[in-house]
């Protein structure tokens, strides 16, 4: 999630503008429908049958005749599809590293990126095997609030820190850059439309979020978060350039403000 938040949505505001905030606003959606339709009833089916923590062992427990077939296939796709889910982090984690210490630190026939790539390879097996579920559930914790801290921060530092000229500076040099980067509609075909606010449709099924639900301690803890985090979330949507889930707002505004400062980088 980390390199979709910090590297995928900021790059895709940066190439193509506001027209991609349809993404963020789709995660919104089915995120928080998510939360109110599958989390409090997977939890209680969870619960009934074993209080299973995976997926494939929920199914077993629920559908016990076929126990074994749902098992095996079950873990085939999930083996499979997040194969590619965890190549895509470490890729981020390589471009990273790549990009923050080339010509800091020379690594003789290893690249920039390849020790990245192993470096994040190595901390995410470490702790996983150390911890297990416990210890990723924490590092997840202790990740998003590093990253909200920073999708905050960033934004206001180029906004309103040394040569920022805050929003209206900002819309005069984006309109001047591109100005079709403030459209919402710009390039922006019905089916674009439709595929960008339907990603939100994939949290219902993505094994990484749903077990989060199936560890909830109780039933009860789905009342006052779903409160809490929700306000939170749906509060920026009052504010112009800020939207797209709790740290929703920052990745879009992260990619214009790159374009702001690095027009070039497209070239």
């Amino acid at each position: 999630m980390s390199g979709w938040l910090l590297l995928g949505l900021p790059g895709a505001m940066f190439v193509s503008g506001l027209g991609s905030a349809w993404i963020g606003i789709g995660l919104l959606v089915g995120a928080l429908f998510n939360w109110i339709l599958v989390a409090p009833r997977l939890r209680e089916q969870t619960i009934h049958y074993g209080n299973a923590i995976t997926i494939p062992a929920f199914l077993a427990n629920r559908f016990p005749t076929r126990a074994l077939s749902l098992r095996t296939v079950s873990a085939i796709v999930i083996v499979i599809f997040f194969a590619v889910y965890t190549a895509s982090g470490l890729v981020a984690g390589g471009k990273l590293f790549e990009n923050a210490f080339t010509g800091v630190y020379n690594f003789g026939d290893m690249s920039n990126y390849g020790m990245g790539v192993m470096i994040t390879l190595g901390v995410v097996l470490i702790y996983t095997v150390v911890g297990g579920f416990l210890a990723v559930s924490m590092t997840d914790f202790v990740q998003g609030c590093i990253m909200m801290l920073a999708l905050v921060i960033m934004p206001a530092v180029v906004l309103f820190g040394e040569g920022g000229g805050g929003f209206s500076q900002a819309s005069q040099t984006l309109n001047e850059v591109d100005p079709t980067l403030l459209s919402w509609t710009s390039g922006l075909t019905f089916i674009g439309w439709l595929s960008a606010v339907t990603w939100g449709l994939g949290y219902f099924g993505q094994p990484h979020i749903i077990v989060r639900f199936m560890a909830i301690r109780s039933q009860r803890m789905f009342r006052l978060p779903v409160t809490l985090a929700w306000a939170g979330c749906l509060f920026p949507l009052l504010v112009p350039f800020l939207w797209v889930y709790l740290v929703g707002p920052m990745p879009s505004v992260m990619g214009w403000m790159s374009r702001i400062r690095k027009p070039s980088l497209l070239s």
